[in-house]
């Protein structure tokens, strides 16, 4: 057993795992399990269509991850947006999907690949011409710098100044 199908197994228990608690609300009956309709029981943030609600801006911002740990998850992935090209080009597409899959969870506890998003999505709206969607847009973008280390500058700062402005 290859260490690729041990992490294959485990990646699919998880997600069957993660698949059934989300099934399975704190009152321990099935999303949909009762026979009358009043017995059915949705998720919260369940959408009655069935589809899958959106996350809110709000719920982002809950999965970040500590300053400290974003260098070390902006390189596993990196490292996993490698596995996932070799494994495009052998053609091994289970495999692909799964690194897709975990690459998306981790850029998900990254406050830059939002910000990235939020940009972009800044710029589709200003061009839009939707000033106001881009004010709200705007307005994520400043809430979400308290989050990213390059914003998070308070404290003391020493400098050498040899000639103290002087010309």
């Amino acid at each position: 057993l290859s260490l690729t199908h041990l992490h294959n197994f485990m990646v699919g228990a998880g997600f069957l795992l993660v698949t059934l608690l989300t099934l399975l609300p704190a009152s321990g009956h099935l999303v949909g399990g009762g026979r009358h309709p009043a017995s059915r029981i949705r998720a919260p943030g369940a959408r009655a269509d069935g589809a899958a609600a959106a996350p809110t801006f709000e719920s982002k911002l809950r999965h970040f991850a500590p300053a400290a740990d974003l260098p070390a998850l902006r390189t596993e992935a990196a490292r996993l947006e490698n596995d996932l090209q070799s494994a495009v080009e052998e053609q091994d597409f289970a495999a692909a999907a799964m690194l897709r899959d975990d690459i998306s969870q981790l850029r998900q506890k990254d406050p830059a690949f939002l910000a990235s998003n939020l940009r972009e999505r800044l710029e589709v709206l200003v061009r839009r011409e939707s000033y106001g969607e881009a004010a709200t847009t705007r307005d994520q973008l400043l809430v979400l710098r308290r989050f990213q280390p390059q914003y998070q500058l308070a404290g003391l700062w020493k400098g050498d100044y040899p000639n103290h402005g002087e010309a």
